[in-house]
């Protein structure tokens, strides 16, 4: 179906049981304030999701984060405080395994940087 298909077809999502009340609510407090009807509001989140999660984007896969193993780290260039508040909470459960292979990659990114801006 493209965006100029005039077949009607209606979703029906019931406030309160499958789509909860307060998301409503506020999504209609906000499509009011912004003059929009709350039907786009939803067409834009829905074309967002499709865009992030559609076969072919390759940027985040959801699977990729089944793996047990998997640890997440702060984004490089998150806030300070983010890092920090990261790190704070990090050190109260890391394993001594855990803070090692920490260091090893803030010292691969620091001989990285230092490679990449030796002029600095």
């Amino acid at each position: 179906m493209n965006e100029f298909d005039t077949t009607q077809k209606t979703i029906l999502v019931p406030v309160g049981t499958r789509f909860p009340k307060n998301i409503h609510d506020e999504l209609k407090i906000i499509a009011v304030r912004e003059g929009r009807p709350l039907q786009d509001i939803l067409i834009g989140l829905s074309n967002d999701y499709i865009k992030k999660h559609k076969e072919g984007n390759p940027t985040f896969t959801l699977d990729q984060y089944q793996d047990e193993n998997f640890k997440a780290y702060p984004a490089l260039a998150a806030p300070y405080n983010k890092r920090r508040e990261w790190f704070y909470k990090f050190k109260q459960h890391a394993t001594p395994k855990d803070v090692e292979e920490i260091r090893f990659l803030l010292q691969e990114w620091n001989e990285l940087f230092k490679e990449q801006f030796k002029w600095l």
